[in-house]
């Protein structure tokens, strides 16, 4: 994004300014980067897993 608008994290929860929007879910650099890194068998892939699911299940509501 690269602006000054201050947009809330939908990984981390935190008011961050760099990131993405990824269908209207704004995921912030540093959560990119550990999504990016994070190998199936890290703890921490299944939260990952289930934060991106939540994406789909939201852009497709009507």
């Amino acid at each position: 994004m690269g602006n000054n608008n201050m947009h809330c994290c939908g990984i981390c929860n935190q008011m961050r300014t760099e990131g993405i929007l990824l269908f209207g879910f704004y995921i912030c650099h540093e959560c990119e980067k550990e999504i990016v890194a994070t190998n199936p068998s890290d703890e921490s892939y299944q939260y990952y897993v289930e934060k991106l699911r939540s994406i789909n299940q939201s852009s497709y509501t009507i």
